[in-house]
């Protein structure tokens, strides 16, 4: 039976924590912080390029032994475990046989992070409910390793309701107008779900397993948009300052882990997304940069039919956006 393997000063080191959110605004070239009209082009690197990364999101390190076959705790309901000799230098393809390998683990669990990533819960038009989302690096002496083909690794998280329709994705960018990724389920990867009692004290979650590193991967299921009755919502900014050169807008389920990044309408200057179910609660929250200051757009509200929905940002600090993407 594994055990787990107790991290310590001997056999390596157990990090966790948030990547920093440094609070420091740095325009990057292209993004046009005065341009507030609409376009019918790509979104602008230098926005998004702005925006991605300026809050933290949570992160693990761990260091163990190439041939370990033991589970490693990254917190009190994630865990990772690795096949024991299944690392290779991702340049080489040469087997690693000796030495201690480090592994990263950026982790997606709260509905805010999903945002602070600019990573949606969507594939393609259609909505998804996530389990998690993760972005697995192995490393030796700061050179990047690969799992060789006969190895694999596995997650394993709690959840309260964890959901039997979960599937295996991976994220792809994109390059359009609406998008920036989106998750597509692909075979090189499996999610089940566990469910367990010990000592009376019950406890259920996810597995992930896979040998994909380097890449965001998650556990989601589609949102049932077949037998429930559907709408475009449709979000109008209160100013016409608010357009896609300058401004960003989610829509965040209240009752499960899906998060949709609203699409720019360039003619009718606003923002909206299809298949939302009727009768969803849901929080809008929006993100510009206008003039080197930031605003924030937050309002809870209920999807009706054929409805527009109004969102009036405010100036707004990076510690007040921090704290209300905290709050999602």
């Amino acid at each position: 039976m594994k055990r787990f393997l107790i991290v310590c000063l001997l056999v390596g080191a157990l990090m966790s924590c948030n990547k920093n959110a440094s609070y420091q605004f740095y325009a990057y070239p292209g993004l046009g912080i005065n341009d507030t009209s609409w376009t019918n082009q790509n979104i602008s690197k230098g926005f998004i390029d702005t925006i991605e990364g300026l809050f933290g999101i949570p992160f693990y390190t761990a260091t163990f032994s190439y041939n370990t076959d033991e589970s490693i705790r990254l917190n009190d309901s994630l865990q990772i475990a690795f096949s024991s000799n299944a690392f290779a230098d991702a340049n080489t393809n040469i087997p690693i046989t000796n030495g201690n390998i480090k592994v990263d683990v950026d982790v997606l669990r709260n509905k805010g992070d999903f945002i602070k990533e600019l990573i949606a819960t969507t594939s393609t038009k259609y909505l998804l409910a996530s389990a998690g989302a993760f972005y697995v690096q192995i490393s030796q002496n700061n050179n990047p390793l690969i799992i060789t083909p006969a190895g694999s690794f596995t997650l394993k998280w709690q959840d309260a309701s964890p959901n039997t329709n979960a599937n295996f994705f991976g994220l792809i960018p994109l390059a359009n107008i609406d998008s920036l990724n989106t998750w597509v389920a692909n075979k090189y990867g499996t999610v089940s779900t566990w469910d367990s009692t010990n000592n009376g004290v019950n406890k259920k979650g996810y597995s992930l397993s896979s040998k994909i590193t380097g890449a965001w991967i998650s556990a989601n299921a589609f949102l049932d948009t077949v037998t429930t009755t559907r709408t475009r919502a449709n979000v109008l900014m209160s100013s016409a300052n608010f357009t896609n050169k300058n401004t960003l807008v989610f829509m965040v389920f209240k009752n499960q882990r899906t998060v949709v990044k609203l699409n720019p309408d360039y003619a009718n200057r606003c923002f909206y997304s299809l298949n939302i179910p009727i009768g969803s609660a849901v929080t809008l929250f929006s993100i510009s940069i206008i003039d080197n200051t930031f605003y924030l757009g937050n309002t809870d509200v209920v999807v009706s039919s054929a409805n527009k929905l109004s969102l009036l940002p405010q100036k707004a600090t990076l510690p007040d956006i921090f704290s209300a993407l905290n709050n999602l």
